[in-house]
């Protein structure tokens, strides 16, 4: 029995997830999601598996801000996308924001079968300001910083203005 449960794609899925729920094997943990784990591991598992649970319930978004940058939830278990809405959908130990903003790139990179924002992408998201509940959204400057030391270090000055041509 697989940790996480989404639902399925045709008549015969769904009724095998309407089976599983009726049996008691999982339980609703969000909008269409399930799980057949509860308890205090619940959150745990489902921040842990943030990237299986954003590509199955909306693949048709962006990966963006700090998380194109991280791939990983901020300390408050956040991870950001962008959409054509703006919304939050709270699960346990993960919180989904997405923002307004425009569609997939050809620059943006495929991550388990959607995409996220390109690094050149990511900088300039992460550069805009962020202030008061927002400000988990972006790394702080000192971490961009650190990243573009690192071009610098592997690419030196031409890796570099690479990125800003590509950012512009």
């Amino acid at each position: 029995m697989p940790l996480l449960v989404f639902p399925g794609r045709t008549q015969r899925e769904r009724r095998h997830v309407t089976s599983l729920k009726s049996q008691g094997l999982i339980r609703k943990v969000g909008p269409r999601l399930y799980a057949s784990v509860w308890g205090s591991s619940l959150p745990a598992l489902i921040k842990g598996s943030w990237g299986q649970v954003v590509s199955n319930l909306y693949p048709e978004t962006v990966i963006s801000h700090r998380t194109a940058l991280t791939y990983l939830p901020n300390s408050e278990g956040e991870v950001f996308l962008t959409s054509n809405v703006k919304r939050d959908v709270v699960l346990p130990g993960l919180t989904i924001k997405f923002m307004r903003g425009p569609g997939p790139d050809v620059d943006d990179v495929d991550f388990m079968g959607m995409k996220a924002s390109s690094f050149e992408r990511a900088l300039l998201e992460n550069l805009a300001s962020a202030k008061g509940k927002m400000s988990g959204r972006v790394l702080s400057a000192g971490d961009l910083e650190q990243r573009l030391e690192q071009i610098l270090l592997r690419k030196g000055e031409s890796g570099l203005n690479g990125v800003r041509k590509k950012a512009r």
